[in-house]
Parts: structure tokens; C-alpha cells; sequence
């Protein structure tokens, strides 16, 4: 999927709120993290908003972002870094 941005630089305070507005107007999560990905929210950052709107735990709101249809052109490369991530990691503790 090829989002446009929407060009707007928005504090995360005011995505949050905004965030919120939606979801009590009936926005379900997939159409915010569409909306916070348009506004140029990095998967951190919409992680770290969604933490916020929804009051989740950091663990689903990571899951939901990860394989949201959204985020789904960046899921296979993410993926590959966090397994050179953790292979890494065990490479340094074999060593060390």
C-alpha cells in the first residue's frame, strides 16, 4: 500500500488527542494507524501513540502496528533486521 503524507507535522500530544477524538467517533485502529502513518508517524512513533489512545500494553500495540495492512510494505524488511538484530546478539553473547 503507497500512503501520500498528508504534510501535516503534528506534536504527539495533538495526535494523541486527535487519535482519541476519532476512536470515540468510531474510527476502529486500523483507520488510526492508516491516519498516524499519513501524518508521518514512524511504526515507533504510531506505537507510542496508540499506547496513549488506546491504553494497551506495549507488546500489542507493537503487535497490531507489525502486521497491520498499513504497515504491511515494511513487514517483510523489519522482520529480516530484528533477526540480524537477535542473531547478532547471540553471536556477542557466544563471545562473550
Amino acid at each position: 500500500m503507497r500512503l501520500q503524507p498528508l504534510g501535516v507535522i503534528m506534536k504527539r500530544e495533538d495526535l494523541i488527542s486527535e487519535c482519541k477524538r476519532r476512536s470515540a467517533d468510531g474510527a476502529d485502529m486500523e483507520s488510526i494507524i492508516r491516519f498516524l502513518r499519513m501524518s508521518g508517524c514512524s511504526k515507533i512513533e504510531t506505537i507510542a501513540v496508540l499506547l496513549k489512545t488506546f491504553d494497551i500494553d506495549p507488546a500489542a500495540a507493537k503487535k497490531v502496528v507489525h502486521f497491520s495492512p498499513t504497515w504491511d510494505d515494511t513487514r517483510a524488511s523489519d522482520e529480516k533486521f530484528h533477526e540480524m538484530a537477535v542473531d547478532a546478539t547471540r553471536s556477542v553473547d557466544r563471545e562473550g
